[in-house]
């Protein structure tokens, strides 16, 4: 490993003439920067390798996950800075094999009670990449956009307003546009009964680093169960955002691509797409663009007990 390494000799002493210095906050701020430096790379690093030991060191130590964010981008374009483009390009299509591997192999019949599945997946050089499902119930006007959504895309939402929902409700809409970061998936799948009634049902992926979230995409589809079967309200992308500003989000969608599941064995859809500049190093770094389609399939309708049977499951490309 090739870090550069500070040795600190005796104890800082504090003077505070002409007013008072809060000797905490001040040591607090020379560790931190003591804690940077150590991490700083000025080595260069010439394998694929080494750049995965080094990003490991980072990305597992609890003391760089407690530094500001400012910090650690320097810490990340320290290492990016010194190392060879050979080995980075060797060290992201590593990182991106293992992660479609891990994802196809991941345990898909995971469901705790709450309804909500989350599995975890951390790759050899530490980062992580968080996948999650959950359906919940909500309590809304089913011909209305829900109140605290409006207010989530005037005021929360750092993506043009005009994105926020391209499409409430339509059929027949084709997607033709193919993925650049193509042949990473998962499906989770859940199979549960629901009653009648309003429900959200989210599709989540987070991209962690050093303990950090980096950045969160959503797809969540609003969506309705009674006599007529399952109906689909409006499809979202609320949620979704940046931690950092070098993972921009320049884009996100959110579409219905089929609104109505009147009979056993038709389903509803949902399709959203986002494009992601990815100014750091790792094997997020780039122009990305990825999609999430989600399915809620009918399975059984009980009109007399006023229920359904429904199976759901994402794919993320």
């Amino acid at each position: 490993m090739k870090l550069k390494k500070l040795l600190v000799f005796g104890i800082v002493g504090l003077l505070t003439f002409g007013g008072i210095i809060d000797s905490n906050y001040v040591s607090a701020s020379k560790n931190e920067e003591i804690i940077k430096d150590e991490f700083i790379q000025s080595s260069e690093i010439i394998s694929k390798k080494e750049l995965i030991e080094v990003i490991k060191e980072v990305n597992e130590s609890t003391e760089v996950s407690k530094l500001p964010k400012d910090d650690i981008i320097e810490i990340f374009d320290s290492i990016d800075e010194n190392t060879t483009k050979e080995a980075k390009i060797e060290y992201r299509d590593q990182m991106k094999e293992e992660l479609n591997h891990k994802l196809n192999n991941l345990n898909n019949s995971k469901l705790n009670t709450e309804g909500f599945v989350e599995e975890q997946i951390t790759l050899s050089d530490g980062s992580e990449v968080n996948i999650e499902t959950s359906d919940l119930p909500e309590e809304v006007d089913e011909n209305e956009l829900p109140e605290e959504y409006i207010v989530e895309e005037e005021e929360d939402s750092d993506l043009p307003a005009e994105d926020f929902v391209e499409i409430y409700e339509g059929e027949g809409i084709e997607i033709n546009r193919a993925p650049v970061f193509s042949g990473i998936m998962y499906s989770p799948y859940r199979s549960e009964k629901k009653d009648y009634g309003a429900r959200r049902y989210s599709s989540i992926i987070t991209f962690r680093a050093s303990g950090l979230n980096v950045g969160k995409l959503y797809l969540r589809s609003h969506y309705s169960v009674g006599d007529y079967g399952l109906k689909m309200r409006y499809s979202s992308k609320s949620g979704t955002r940046s931690y950092l500003p070098k993972f921009d989000i320049s884009r996100a969608t959110a579409k219905t691509t089929d609104s109505k599941a009147p009979v056993e064995g038709h389903d509803i859809n949902s399709y959203g797409e986002y494009t992601v500049k990815i100014d750091l190093l790792g094997w997020l770094g780039g122009s990305r663009y990825y999609d999430i389609r989600s399915q809620i399939k009918l399975k059984k309708l009980d009109k007399k007990e006023k229920y359904a049977y429904v199976a759901q499951s994402y794919v993320f490309n």
